[in-house]
């Protein structure tokens, strides 16, 4: 049985290529339900077996609030910009359905995030010093970024002071986060450039897909995901 897709931010860059995909590469596991914006009717959220949520943080929070209360739904979202709250309201709404968020939908910025984990404590101990750097079009309104948020998060179970993220916006460049480790004589430089948006928009509808087969409710990351396709 294909999995009914609605889109919330379907209008936006991320939205149309979700739709893009689903009625090309992904036709035969997946359809489109509805496309919805942050004015919609949220009730349509109920005839899809799926939604994917690539909106605006008050888009995300009116799904939240709909989502309260009701049963057994499977909800993704790769919003960023949220607040701490917001998150914790998602993780939350796991006890009643099948509920994900990340800030990318990457499968290189996961396997970065991997090796930040297996490399950072034995550059620590060579008093490498680490700093991280992200660039993105001048479009995109949170700043530093989700993923450079989550790479962060992945250093500081190593070190407990890390300097401020350093963002710029320039032209249209989808993507580009560096976690750069220096010493005194040198540096190393890990790199993430993203060349085209299919890679977060592929993540995300192989993600619901996935993640619409589960039968237990809960939270689900990106981690979750990935280990039960690669291990």
């Amino acid at each position: 049985m294909k999995v009914g897709i609605s889109i919330f931010g379907a209008q936006g860059r991320m939205g149309q290529r979700i739709d893009a995909l689903v009625k090309s590469d992904f036709k035969d596991r997946a359809q489109i339900v509805h496309h919805l914006d942050r004015d919609s009717d949220m009730s349509t959220l109920n005839e899809a077996s799926c939604v994917i949520d690539f909106s605006l943080p008050e888009g995300t929070q009116r799904a939240i609030e709909f989502l309260n209360g009701k049963k057994n739904l499977t909800f993704v979202s790769g919003t960023t910009g949220l607040s701490s709250s917001q998150q914790e309201q998602l993780k939350s709404l796991g006890k009643d359905h099948r509920i994900a968020w990340s800030s990318n939908f990457s499968i290189g910025v996961f396997a970065l995030r991997k090796i930040l984990r297996a490399v950072t404590p034995m550059l620590k101990s060579l008093h490498y010093a680490p700093e991280i750097d992200e660039t993105h079009h001048v479009h995109k309104k949170d700043r530093p970024s989700g993923t450079a948020l989550t790479l962060k998060q992945e250093l500081e179970t190593f070190y407990s002071d890390l300097p401020e993220v350093i963002s710029h916006r320039e032209g249209e460049v989808i993507g580009t986060h560096c976690v750069q480790f220096k010493s005194d004589n040198d540096m190393i430089e890990l790199k993430h450039q993203a060349l085209d948006r299919d890679i977060f928009a592929r993540g995300a509808i192989e993600f619901a897909i996935w993640l619409s087969g589960k039968e237990k409710t809960g939270f689900y990351t990106m981690d979750d995901f990935f280990e039960d396709q690669f291990s």
